[in-house]
């Protein structure tokens, strides 16, 4: 019983007891209406051969035998009544019988309702029959409440045996089904509560070889894959928090109504808050509350609906002292039809690197040094107030300073001098300018002031003032007083006569014409000076250069030296390379005629354009060698001029190991020229970078040697690998002893210290023997070979009688 209650309990036993149940009694139903109908065709058989068997006593008519038959209680016929109808006699037929009834016999002819009619024929003594129709009258009541009675009793059968069957199939099913089950649910159970120890399944279940064996088979399967799930998953998330703790410092979620449902972090640092003072907060009214403008959250909002994400940074008002930024990134959550489920997003705390940003942002505009603004803020500046100038007709006046005797200052007491004396400049020029005018550190001693909304009288007379004020500060270094002054050019803005960089080379051209008028002066640029041509030819030429290095219309030539052990009666063999090629470079002028270098090299040198077009011509020459290299004789020396002010220069240096590293090409072909003026200029500044290019691998060469102070002294101690003597020495060898000494001089000295010397401006073939005789190595000049386009390299290998130097005649 208490398995049959334990059954009943489980829905599923309920469902099979019922399953069970139905099916019987369908079965039973079926085998019951089959038995009535047998039963009830039994009965009436019954009855017909009992009728058929009562039938000749009545027709005999004996009354005891029929009232013993009617009153008869025990017999199985409900006989209630009887007619005869006698029918008549037949006559004799000879040879001939009726075929249906025969003599002495009763034949069932109907049963209609509660009667049964019978045809009795009688054999008569003469041969005769005589026919009679007996009519018998049953109780069908009776008969149908027998059968009641039988289909009762079958059907109460019916119920217990389905009954029994039901609950043997209950009994039969607990510890075969039930029990398995329940035990499997409660594993189930353990198995989904994180808090309820986890059990294995039961061996004997394990073992079983029926479904229940293979369903707890795939429930252990189940678990051993839940059990990585769930250590996957506590692994991604260590992960997750791990990323997170790194990454952001809040995390939160929104509803499908903007909401937030959501919020987790270091939020007391972030806001001032606890999660609960946020939590279910609409997002219009968390934006304002953390200092967002109703137009910012409009446009946030807007951009969370139609885009699906957003990446910002603001400011959050968080009530504490110091400032806060954060970066929110925000991402929509879709459902499968394309509803809004929720919102994720996260929070970072950005101050530090926005600080920083800030603090890179000022450095990258501003000068070190001084803290004014650098040379390429200026710049931008100055475009800016072009821009203004053409648009909303604000005037502007452009100031650009140049100290004087600031390198005397400079070489006698130190750099930290020199620093402290810029410094102290940059805090009398801002004392002198007025609120919303800029003043910047552009070079080393020279500063700009952009005045705006300032015309040209009072542009000059600001100028004057910083120029007095200057003139009567004095430096004190050390117990040493000593007294500076500036040269000033002043421009007023135009659009019409250039760019921002044109109004600079402007104002510097009269600041250089003040400096070399006599200097502590102001001079002022005047478009409509006509008198001034030298000025207006020298902004002339800064404006080409400009455009010629913008449009890259600089053309590379070369100009080779010949050994002239090899020459004969001062010519040189077609066959044999040249050992040394000279870099020239010429310019291409808008109207496209070309310039030497003296047309334009003075002018970028005075207005510090010369640095640009050195860095120039370096990354072409190393774009064209790594290019067509091939095309040189592998022991030729390529060799590239350099100015003093990209020698002085760190990062020029640094340009020339990183175009180098970059081209792939090798550095022990290649050969830096530099003047010995750029030398004498600065001597510490020469050494470094000769140092640096040999240390790279290639050589070095000391251009127009004789020209500077003190050049032996030099030759001693500069790491060169060739020294150019200079063509005022060369051109009057032959005819002037003196330029002779010198050569010589200077060739033993070479010597010495294992230095190649090349002559310059050799023109004809005395000189050369000249040279030739003074023990010169390499002779350059018209004699050979005049200056020619690069490119020409490439048809002089395919044809040797193109190259430059000029070849031995077919006669010797």
């Amino acid at each position: 019983m208490r398995i049959l209650k334990s059954s009943l309990r489980s829905p599923l036993i309920r469902r099979i007891a019922v399953v069970v149940f139905a099916c019987i009694l369908a079965i039973e139903a079926v085998l019951l209406v089959t038995s009535y109908f047998s039963e009830r065709q039994r009965l009436m058989a019954h009855v017909a051969t009992a009728a058929e068997m009562l039938a000749p006593a009545f027709i005999d008519e004996d009354p005891v035998t029929l009232a013993r038959l009617m009153d008869n209680p025990h017999a199985r016929y409900p006989l209630i009544g009887y007619r005869i109808d006698r029918l008549g006699r037949e006559p004799v037929m000879a040879g001939r019988q009726t075929p249906d009834i025969r003599p002495d016999s009763v034949a069932w002819s109907y049963q209609d309702g509660e009667q049964s009619h019978f045809i009795v024929r009688r054999a008569l003594p003469d041969g005769a029959s005589a026919t009679d129709r007996l009519t018998l009258i049953f109780d069908v009541r009776a008969i149908e409440a027998a059968m009641r009675a039988y289909v009762l009793r079958i059907v109460g059968l019916v119920v217990l045996i389905t009954a029994f069957v039901t609950a043997g199939t209950l009994i039969a099913l607990g510890p075969i089904l039930l029990t398995p089950l329940l035990r499997l649910r409660r594993l189930l159970r353990s198995a989904g509560h994180p808090d309820l120890p986890r059990q294995p399944p039961p061996i004997e279940q394990l073992s079983r070889t029926d479904e229940i064996g293979d369903v707890y088979r795939a429930f252990d399967l189940m678990l051993d894959s839940l059990d990585r799930s769930q250590a996957e998953n506590r692994e991604v998330a260590a992960r997750f928090q791990d990323f997170a703790s790194l990454g952001a410092d809040c995390f939160w979620e929104l509803d499908q109504n903007l909401r937030l449902r959501f919020i987790a972090g270091d939020l007391q640092n972030l806001f001032s808050c606890s999660p609960e003072c946020l939590r279910d907060l609409s997002l219009r009214t968390l934006l304002r509350e953390r200092g967002l403008s109703a137009r910012q959250a409009r446009v946030l909002i807007r951009a969370v609906r139609e885009d699906g994400y957003w990446d910002g940074h603001f400011e959050p008002d968080h009530g504490g002292e110091h400032r806060l930024f954060v970066r929110v990134t925000a991402r929509v959550i879709l459902d499968q039809d394309g509803r809004l489920r929720a919102v994720r997003g996260i929070i970072a705390d950005i101050t530090a690197e926005s600080l920083m940003a800030t603090e890179l942002e000022h450095l990258a505009a501003h000068d070190a040094l001084t803290g004014l603004l650098n040379r390429r803020a200026f710049d931008g500046h100055v475009t800016h107030a072009l821009e203004a100038r053409n648009t909303r007709d604000t005037p502007a006046t452009l100031c650009v300073l140049d100290l004087d005797r600031f390198k005397a200052v400079n070489d006698q007491c130190g750099h930290a001098a020199g620093d402290a004396l810029l410094r102290q400049v940059a805090d009398l020029l801002h004392r002198h300018i007025r609120q919303g005018d800029l003043a910047a550190r552009i070079g080393g001693d020279e500063f700009a002031l952009l005045l705006t909304g300032c015309r040209l009288a009072q542009g000059m007379r600001i100028a004057e003032t910083i120029r007095h004020a200057i003139s009567r500060f004095r430096f004190d270094w050390q117990g040493s007083r000593h007294d500076i002054g500036v040269s000033i050019g002043v421009a007023e803005l135009d659009p019409m006569l250039g760019q921002a960089a044109d109004m600079m080379r402007a104002a510097d051209a009269c600041c250089i014409k003040a400096k070399q008028a006599g200097r502590n002066q102001v001079r002022v640029f005047r478009p409509q000076d006509q008198d001034d041509s030298a000025e207006r030819a020298s902004i002339t030429c800064m404006n080409q250069i400009g455009s010629a290095l913008e449009h890259r219309r600089f053309e590379l030539y070369y100009q080779p030296a010949v050994d002239l052990a090899q020459t004969v009666n001062g010519e040189f063999p077609a066959e044999s390379p040249s050992p040394y090629y000279e870099i020239l470079v010429r310019m291409r002028t808008e109207d496209g005629r070309l310039l030497a270098p003296g047309a334009f090299l003075p002018t970028a040198e005075r207005h510090r354009l010369i640095e640009s077009i050195d860095r120039h011509v370096v990354e072409r020459v190393f774009g064209w060698l790594s290019r067509h290299g091939g095309v040189i004789d592998s022991k030729t020396t390529i060799a590239i001029n350099l100015s003093a002010a990209s020698v002085a220069n760190a990062s020029f240096r640094t340009f020339v190991a990183e175009s180098l590293q970059n081209s792939g090409i090798d550095p022990s072909r290649l050969c830096y020229e530099i003047s010995e003026t750029a030398t004498v200029h600065d001597i510490s500044g020469s050494v470094r970078f000769l140092n640096a290019m040999r240390d790279l691998g290639s050589r070095v060469a000391i251009d127009d040697f004789g020209t500077g102070l003190s050049s032996l002294e030099h030759l001693k101690h500069l790491p060169i690998d060739y020294v150019k003597i200079d063509g005022a020495f060369v051109r009057e060898i032959a005819r002037n002893a003196i330029d002779r000494s010198m050569v010589e001089c200077v060739v033993k000295i070479a010597e010495l210290i294992g230095v190649t010397t090349i002559a310059e401006e050799v023109s004809d073939a005395t000189i050369a023997a000249a040279l030739r005789s003074a023990g010169v190595r390499f002779a350059q000049g018209f004699w050979y070979a005049e200056p020619l386009p690069l490119d020409s390299v490439l048809k002089a290998r395919a044809n040797p009688a193109l190259e430059t130097p000029r070849a031995l005649s077919p006669e010797i």
